[in-house]
């Protein structure tokens, strides 16, 4: 068998090369468009004007055909960080924490206005409880900001002496409505 000159066998090669290259990337084209056929989604909107997704055009009720969209569709975006949140319509919610330092007891704790409406002059009452419950003394202060605004919270802190026979502390707050003092 005659072998061809090198010449011919590398312009050959260079050929075969450039003709693999185009049949691959011929065939990625292909299976990108097929790809990107197949993902194709439909929006349509209901009676109720809830929009539904679907990439089966066939399983949208005939009625609603004719708000079909066709396309990419991108979820909405999240709300952002100053959209209000909605208040679960409590009264006044208070959390708190205590400890006792040089010989006090120190509380500190949150007040959030759980109303859908501004309060004014927010106020916590700390009361102290004995180990049957019963009342040894109470302690107020104004939270602040003294303002709160739906689903707002305040701090407050209390420091009073030690106290003989303290076994519990309850919490209270208080407030006047929209408008002010």
């Amino acid at each position: 068998m005659l072998e061809p000159p090198s010449g011919i066998m590398s312009q050959f090669l260079r050929y075969f090369v450039v003709a693999i290259f185009f049949l691959t990337a011929a065939s990625a084209w292909a299976a990108q468009a097929h790809a990107a056929e197949s993902l194709v989604i439909f929006q349509w909107t209901d009676d109720q004007g809830k929009k539904h997704f679907t990439q089966n055009f066939n399983s949208i009720p005939v009625p609603f055909r004719k708000t079909v969209v066709q396309g990419v569709f991108t979820p909405d975006p999240k709300p952002s960080e100053n959209t209000k949140p909605l208040c679960d319509n409590t009264d006044l919610q208070s959390s708190y924490n205590y400890s006792v330092q040089d010989g006090n007891i120190i509380v500190k704790g949150t007040v959030k206005n759980g109303n859908q409406k501004t309060l004014y002059n927010v106020r916590a009452k700390v009361i102290f409880l004995d180990a049957q419950g019963r009342y040894i003394k109470a302690e107020s202060v104004f939270v602040e900001p003294l303002e709160l605004s739906p689903c707002a919270k305040g701090t407050f802190e209390i420091i009073t002496p030690l106290i003989d026979n303290l076994d519990s502390i309850k919490v209270e707050s208080t407030a006047q409505g929209e408008g002010g003092p």
